[in-house]
């Protein structure tokens, strides 16, 4: 038996191969056809993990033909003595199979029919003999789908909007400054490398994006990537001592020059947050120096356990050199990293202003409709007195004209946020018709307890404050950003 299959193993390969071959057209088709519907589906929906699924199916069209071919076909060696046959040996090799495949002693009459097989290929090459067949069939098939699959590629996608020429100067001036980035020696090659990962991601998404709306959703993503890949450039004992300084009042300008890295401003900030030291009661300056002593141990550097200790135990107390000493090992370790900050934010300034193109483009009509001019006229008087049971109040007036803006009216006074806790407001009302179809009604109501009623100008700034911080520590886009700070700067018109 085992010279038998040294003389069929070479054709038991080469048969192995044809149907590996069959097999692999068969399901590359299918895995083409299925492909051409994720095509098709992605031109009137976008959605994630298209790439994936393509690799997926590529995967499958040559690795499914192995495991059928193995496990379904099971090319053995009396399949291969069959074929052998089919070459011109009239059943010898299938004969001698079945002889040696006994477990009995063989006859002389076998043993001459086994002995014929062998001398029959003594020889001749029978692999040679051996013609591979190909699937013409499905080689055409398969030929067809990709051809039909390439064509699917090239066309637009259902309600396909052209805001590629919104945005292409910004991608143009972010392909610059990577480019730039490249021959910067400052710069951590590993973080250069994930800030290109997630352009060349942004790139990818914006040639799937359909609609305008995808495209800003694509920049938005890669704008919020991009801010955390700029967080994470910063050195980790800088970034921690600048999360707890920003808790306190005192070290909020402090905490954000750190995250800057510009000396200038580090000094200027550690000043004042020396005089703001000097105006805080001694319960405050107790609570500041205990987060402070806590950080300590967390700290990766000596350098900075040695700040943050003389920080803590001498807070009312630094003398010149030690604020000279303090601000020149901050504005060491806040330099780490920073040209990978400044070219992240240039990219993120690029992206915001794709983004802002695009919207602007989508609201050239609704501008067009909505501008104009207007303009509003009124008078009216407005008298009255009341108790908890309130009542009484009449007055008239008139308007006319369109326009729009935003900003504020003449706030003396406003209630403080405890007003939201308010109590419940109950409510009569009553109606009674006169003889021209009129209706005089009369209201009573109880409101709950107001909030403090504080001058406008107090509570301004504190509601800047925390908007601003929430900013900071928010993934709030840049674009955003500037929006909120100008809405701030129209109350102060």
């Amino acid at each position: 038996m085992k010279e038998l299959k040294n003389i069929l193993k070479p054709l038991k390969i080469k048969i192995i191969l044809e149907a590996y071959i069959k097999r692999f057209f068969i399901t590359a088709s299918i895995c083409l056809g299925i492909s051409i519907a994720v095509e098709i589906f992605s031109k009137f929906k976008q959605f994630n993990y298209q790439n994936v699924i393509y690799i997926i199916l590529f995967i499958i069209s040559f690795i499914a033909p192995i495991f059928i071919v193995i496990f379904k076909d099971k090319i053995d060696y009396c399949k291969t003595a069959k074929k052998c046959d089919a070459l011109g040996y009239n059943e010898r090799f299938i004969t001698a199979y079945e002889i040696l495949s006994k477990n009995d002693d063989i006859n002389k009459i076998e043993k001459l029919a086994v002995e014929d097989a062998f001398l029959s290929v003594k020889n001749t090459n029978i692999t040679k003999q051996y013609k591979v067949t190909l699937p013409k069939k499905m080689i055409i098939v398969f030929s067809v789908l990709v051809i039909a699959i390439v064509s699917v590629g090239f066309i637009k996608p259902y309600g396909k909007e052209n805001f590629e020429i919104y945005i292409q100067k910004e991608l143009e001036e972010i392909k610059k400054i990577e480019k730039e980035a490249e021959k910067n020696n400052n710069i951590n090659k590993e973080q250069l490398k994930n800030v290109k990962s997630e352009i060349k991601e942004l790139n990818e998404q914006l040639k799937k994006s359909v609609t305008k709306e995808d495209a800003k959703k694509a920049l938005e993503k890669t704008e919020q990537e991009l801010k955390k890949l700029e967080k994470d450039s910063l050195n980790k004992d800088i970034s921690k001592l600048a999360d707890e300084l920003s808790k306190n009042e005192a070290g909020k300008n402090l905490a954000e020059a750190l995250k800057n890295g510009n000396n200038e401003n580090i000094q200027n900030a550690f000043n004042e947050f020396k005089q703001n030291i000097q105006s805080m009661d001694n319960e405050s300056i107790k609570e500041l120096s205990a987060e402070l002593q806590k950080l300590i141990e967390q700290m990766a550097s000596e350098d900075m356990k040695n700040v943050v200790n003389n920080m803590a135990n001498n807070i009312s107390n630094l003398s010149e050199s030690d604020i000279k000493n303090i601000v020149s090992t901050l504005s060491q370790y806040s330099q780490e990293g920073k040209e990978i900050r400044n070219m992240i934010k240039n990219m993120n300034n690029q992206i915001s202003n794709g983004k802002s193109d695009i919207q602007n483009s989508e609201n050239e009509n609704q501008l067009s409709e909505s501008s104009g001019n207007g303009s509003e006229e009124g008078s009216g008087n407005n008298k009255g007195s009341g108790n908890q049971n309130g009542n009484g109040g009449n007055g008239n007036g008139a308007s006319g004209g369109n326009g729009r803006g935003f900003g504020a009216g003449d706030h003396k006074e406003i209630y403080t946020r405890d007003a939201i806790n308010k109590g419940s407001e109950d409510i009569k009302t009553n109606g009674v018709q006169n003889e021209n179809g009129n209706i005089n009604l009369s209201n009573e109501s109880t409101i709950g307890s107001g909030g403090q009623s504080v001058p406008y100008t107090e509570v301004y700034n504190e509601y800047r404050q925390e908007a601003l911080e929430s900013m900071e520590k928010n993934n709030i886009p840049y674009g955003m950003r500037d929006m909120v700070t100008e809405y701030f700067s129209s109350l102060e018109e």
